[in-house]
């Protein structure tokens, strides 16, 4: 199985994360979730980032180009074709077998600026997210594990998220969900193109919890 969720922000389309799993019975199964294209703080588009749910933990792995200069890894940084891998056991005791809660956060960010112009043209078909937002408003991202379908809308609703995709996989359900944030002009009533300094800070936070 494998799945591309994209997003679009008015009229600005993003490739915005991979779903991918493979169940075999084994130690090492695992259903990954890739973020891509502007969905992560990149160097230029060579630092791609995974997060991959296993049995028994759940491990995020940073994919890293030879030209990017790394710093104060030590010997964390394994070597592997032409890219360098940093491995991280994000959360070394829950995985899709052995967690017990309703919902799992396994990532969550806010982006104040939005992201930038898409560069390329992309052919939609299926899994698009929408906002009703400019490229450059600020909104809320979050990837999300449950084992029980029928919790996912309820849970959703309470914190008032709209736009999800519901991904199945054969241990659960992933899903992708964005949210708009209230921008700082709109709450502090002046024109969005405002020099108010420390402007962002005012921005709508949101925060979603891990639920046991």
């Amino acid at each position: 199985m494998s799945e591309i969720i994209h997003l679009q922000l008015g009229n600005q389309i993003y490739k915005l994360a991979s779903i991918s799993e493979n169940i075999k019975g084994k130690k090492n199964d695992f259903i990954k979730i890739r973020l891509i294209e502007n969905s992560e703080i990149y160097q230029s588009g060579i630092i791609k980032v995974e997060y991959t749910i296993h049995p028994e933990k759940i491990v995020k792995k940073e994919i890293i180009s030879e030209k990017v200069i790394i710093r104060g890894f030590g010997d964390k940084i394994h070597k592997k074709d032409s890219n360098y891998i940093n491995y991280m056991d994000l959360i070394p005791n829950i995985g899709f077998d052995n967690f017990q809660g309703n919902l799992l956060v396994v990532y969550q960010i806010s982006y104040n600026f939005g992201f930038p112009m898409s560069k390329n043209k992309i052919n939609l078909k299926d899994n698009v997210l929408k906002l009703e937002i400019e490229h450059d408003e600020p909104f809320w991202l979050g990837v999300l594990f449950c084992k029980k379908k029928d919790l996912i809308a309820y849970i959703l609703n309470q914190y008032n998220i709209v736009e999800y995709k519901i991904i199945q996989c054969q241990k659960g359900f992933i899903i992708i969900v964005v949210r708009k944030l209230i921008p700082y002009w709109e709450k502090l009533k002046i024109p969005k193109t405002s020099e108010f300094l420390g402007k962002t800070i005012w921005n709508e936070e949101f925060h979603l919890k891990t639920i046991c």
